[in-house]
């Protein structure tokens, strides 16, 4: 599994490779700093998974016909997917605090793989909704998100936990 995401993430890197890169200090300030944007993403994304759970429960979800037909009981097999790859994202994000905050290139890979993650809610909601525009706004602020987040990718070093060494993170 791991190899298969690290030649997705190289993939994408050359990608964003041909891109113009951000100034130096703002990548800079990303690296120092993205610990503290993902605690905040966690807190709202725990505060909305309440809010969405809260109205699961109040509508009852039930995947019985509507005057919509099949597509209600789309719209709610989408809720139900997407809800509960949202519970992953935040988990692995996470866990992504501490080896962000130490610069370990674990927490770069584990925001890569809540990124793939949130991709694959997209495609799963766009599959079962047809919703063009959240798919669209959604794509967007992937990319945007690959984006900043390969532009600070070479920053991040391999840590070593048997011997607690670190090294500079090589570029592919």
């Amino acid at each position: 599994m791991m190899e298969y995401l690290s030649s997705i993430e190289d993939t994408v890197a050359g990608w964003y490779n041909n891109l113009p890169q951000p100034p130096r200090i703002f990548k800079r300030w990303l690296v120092d700093n993205v610990w503290w944007v993902i605690v905040i993403a966690v807190v709202l994304g725990v505060l909305g998974l309440l809010a969405t759970l809260k109205d699961v429960s109040m509508s009852g979800l039930n995947y019985s016909f509507t005057l919509r037909g099949i597509f209600s009981t789309m719209d709610q097999a989408a809720v139900t997917i997407t809800f509960l790859i949202s519970i992953a994202v935040v988990v692995i994000n996470t866990f992504s605090i501490s080896p962000l905050r130490n610069k370990y290139k674990i927490g770069w890979k584990l925001l890569f793989t809540s990124l793939m993650l949130s991709v694959l809610s997209l495609a799963v909601a766009v599959v079962l909704t047809f919703d063009i525009g959240s798919f669209i706004s959604g794509a967007i602020s992937a990319a945007i998100t690959g984006y900043l987040l390969f532009s600070f990718r070479d920053q991040y070093v391999v840590h070593s936990i048997k011997s607690g060494a670190k090294k500079k993170a090589t570029k592919k």
